[in-house]
């Protein structure tokens, strides 16, 4: 009997050993696969220094770490087991990442680094120790810049919502897309006025307070619920008060930087409303010492120092294996600089030239060839833009967000969609576009479409699911943006953009998919 506290004291400091041990791999590995995938971390790490929506990032994984820790008490109990499940899961968000490198999807690749980390701890310490520290584990997915396909969305739906507000207060208004026109001036929803980073940051604090505070479900699912409702209608009610304040003022207030921060101090306003509602929700917090697992998860031995090591060596070794596989996917023969050639036009319409400083211009970064040329018929102009990437690589794709087609870095859109079925006549795709505001009052449209060896497009996506295509049957991911310009001042402008498609044998020629008359040459 005397021997018994020396025994359990014995097993104690062996559990300590092995728990240490287990940490000591898995931030091994961790390491290790951060260097092998460093550019998915550094890209994800360059999001969150260049967007103030996406800067929270930073603390996701402190706040994680402090949520696993407070679990330090339940994990002592736990034994170090891996889990070639882990491995597994290692496996499969090499995949995604694997897809994300070759599609050239910086999410995909943001998203398999949180599972990386992920696997780690499931394939190094085991199920039990996954399952305890599920929701650290899960609110790492906060670190991955993702929201983007919300702006436009909710751009709209601030515009919409706050000019009926605006009519309901008895202010005369004039809403056309993301622009709002009051007596004595004008605002625009642009992209920071959307609210999607108060909405991510809502929703990032929403999670945490509902997996802390609360411990049933019901409660949890209806913060959430107003994590989300609460932020889109507090932006649009922010909206309509910078508005109503200029209009009250007589535009000497909210009309510069200060209606930025009337803005902040609105939002931090709500942002406290809704911590306030959690704290009177709130459930008593546990007293006492952690209560002990189940019997069957703390009585099972760590695993041996050799099988540990498998387990590294095989999640390693998957890691090696995919960066490899990618990097010889990746490799491509170099494409010579193309010259594109301007379509010739008939009838009235004449190729003027090659636009010059100061006219709208297409920029695409990395292409193989690119150009933009102007047009005319009488008083019309348009303008005519074509990219031509042979093949894609880092720092040089046909979708990215580097790329340019407002004219300007210093624009901003305020319109962006996609046509309706044959908008220009002749059975013609559609279209993507954008509207841009120029000069006083004017409106620049701007038309595209993705133009792929054998199909044509207006949605990215279909691109970069061809260009995975593409490289995963060792072939070239080929493809062409044409883009066609013009200042619209009336609906009837449409048809001369027809025309002239029609006039310079486009309609035939993007309906076909192909390079042609662009390229006429077949790039070797």
């Amino acid at each position: 009997m005397r021997d018994m506290p020396i025994e359990k004291q014995a097993l104690a400091q062996s559990s300590k050993d092995a728990l240490r041990r287990g940490w000591g791999v898995t931030a091994v590995l961790l390491v290790m696969m951060g260097l092998i995938f460093h550019k998915a971390v550094w890209s994800m790490v360059t999001v969150w220094m260049n967007s103030a929506t996406y800067g929270h990032g930073f603390l996701i994984a402190p706040v994680a770490i402090y949520l696993a820790w407070d679990k330090r008490h339940l994990l002592a109990q736990l034994p170090v087991r891996p889990s070639l499940f882990g491995v597994g899961w290692i496996f499969g968000a090499g995949l995604l990442w694997l897809v994300g490198e070759l599609m050239a999807a910086n999410v995909l690749q943001h998203l398999a680094v949180v599972g990386f980390i992920q696997g780690a701890v499931l394939a190094i310490m085991g199920v039990s120790v996954a399952r305890v520290l599920m929701f650290p584990l899960g609110y790492l997915f906060f670190m991955v810049p993702f929201g983007d396909f919300a702006i436009q969305p909710l751009q709209q739906l601030t515009a919409d919502y706050s000019t009926a507000l605006l009519r309901w207060s008895g202010v005369p208004v004039f809403h056309e897309n993301w622009i709002i026109v009051i007596p004595g001036g004008t605002f625009l929803v642009a992209e920071a006025c959307a609210g999607v980073r108060f909405l991510i940051a809502s929703l990032a604090l929403g999670v945490l307070i509902s997996g802390t505070m609360f411990q049933s479900w019901a409660k949890r699912s209806f913060y959430m619920l107003l994590s989300v409702l609460v932020p889109i209608l507090a932006n649009v009610v922010r909206a309509y008060g910078i508005v109503m304040i200029a209009h009250l003022s007589n535009f000497e207030l909210a009309v510069g930087v200060d209606h930025l921060v009337y803005g902040f101090v609105f939002l931090s306003f709500v942002m406290l409303l809704l911590f306030g509602i959690a704290w009177m929700m709130r459930d008593p917090l546990p007293q006492g010492p952690a209560q002990p697992l189940p019997r069957e998860e703390g009585a099972a031995r760590s695993a041996s120092m050799g099988y540990i090591l498998g387990v590294f060596m095989a999640a390693l070794f998957i890691s090696l294996g995919l960066r490899l596989y990618a990097f010889d996917m990746m490799r491509g023969d170099a494409i010579s600089p193309v010259t594109l050639h301007a379509p010739a036009a008939s009838g009235d319409w004449q190729l003027l030239g090659r636009a010059g400083p100061g006219q709208w211009q297409g920029s695409f970064v990395g292409a193989d060839g690119q150009a933009t040329w102007l047009y005319s018929n009488g008083d019309h102009r348009v303008s005519l833009f074509a990219a031509y990437y042979g093949d894609e690589a880092p720092g040089k794709e046909l979708i990215a967000g580097r790329n340019n087609l407002t004219g300007s870095k210093d624009l901003e859109a305020i319109k962006s969609g996609i046509t309706k079925e044959d908008v220009f006549g002749y059975g013609l795709v559609p279209a993507s576009y954008l509207i841009v505001p120029e000069g006083t009052g004017g409106r620049r449209y701007v038309w595209y479409w993705y133009v792929l060896s054998d199909d044509v497009t207006a949605r990215q996506a279909d691109v970069k699911v061809a260009s995975l295509a593409a490289k995963l049957s060792g072939g070239r991911a080929e493809g062409m943006i044409v883009a066609v310009s013009m200042l619209v001042e009336t609906p009837e402008d449409v048809a001369i953009v027809g025309d002239f498609l029609n006039a310079a044998g486009l309609h035939e020629s993007l309906n076909a998919g192909g390079f042609a008359p662009f390229v006429t040459t077949d790039i070797q």
